[in-house]
């Protein structure tokens, strides 16, 4: 089984390649990391939104500062799920550091900054 989850890290749809890095996190595999920054890094948007995904459900410490890099991600639906990583997986002084985002262009980000602030330093900046 193992074996073909980690084929499944591969693959060439989002959600599949998603939840198979997912599923070897769950087992303890350690090698999911290497899989999930290859979808942090991935030119296709959608791909790096499921790494993002993933991020946020688990414990990688070591891999958060690539959420905080990808908040300046040209897609919205990228710095939206960056900021939702950080507000689940990030520390207070990342969240302290969105602020940024308060002031985006697109009110999805707006909110999913806000949120993840609010979670990491109780600061609730909407009026």
């Amino acid at each position: 089984h193992l074996s073909k989850i980690q084929q499944a890290t591969r693959s060439e749809f989002p959600r599949e390649r998603a939840n198979a890095i997912l599923a070897l996190a769950e087992l303890g595999e350690s090698d999911y990391e290497i899989p999930l920054m290859n979808m942090l890094r991935h030119p296709d948007s959608w791909m790096r939104t499921s790494g993002l995904w993933v991020l946020a459900q688990v414990d990688a410490p070591n891999l958060m500062y690539k959420a905080m890099e990808l908040c300046s991600d040209n897609s919205p639906h990228v710095r939206v799920h960056a900021l939702r990583a950080i507000g689940k997986k990030g520390t207070k002084e990342q969240a302290q550091q969105l602020t940024p985002w308060l002031n985006d262009s697109v009110s999805d980000v707006r909110e999913a900054a806000h949120q993840a602030i609010r979670l990491k330093t109780g600061l609730d900046y909407q009026a």
